[in-house]
């Protein structure tokens, strides 16, 4: 749903495996109870490693947005895909169509397809 038609086959199972694991992963995470939460003072030595696992995940997501973010427009400059738009293209567009009041940078892109994922994911 987030990208539509980017990938197909085997390379669209494999990345759909991986962003399940990274989402359950992080769903896991987030479940667990934190000692930081309870004791910030604490938060720095990060005593479970949740912090230090998070940052794994988070930079597996930007690994995977990257790619597929390149292979879009990789489709939409050879002009492949056009009949159907899907959330990722729409963002692209309103990207490159930003007016400076109020720009849309690559960050921020990844950050609506991160808050999306949580709204469908959910």
């Amino acid at each position: 749903m987030l990208w539509g038609g980017t990938v197909k086959g085997e390379e669209r199972a494999s990345l759909g495996a991986e962003f399940r694991h990274v989402v359950t992963e992080m769903s896991a995470l987030c479940s667990i109870p934190n000692l930081s939460d309870y004791y910030p003072g604490l938060a720095w030595f990060d005593f479970q490693g949740v912090t230090k696992k998070m940052k794994v995940l988070v930079k597996i997501f930007d690994k995977i947005f990257d790619s597929m973010i390149d292979q879009r427009q990789k489709l939409d400059r050879n002009g492949v895909g056009q009949e159907s738009k899907d959330f990722l293209q729409v963002l692209l567009k309103l990207k490159d169509e930003a007016d400076a009041k109020m720009p849309l940078t690559m960050i921020e892109l990844k950050a609506l397809l991160m808050v999306r994922h949580d709204y469908w994911w959910n």
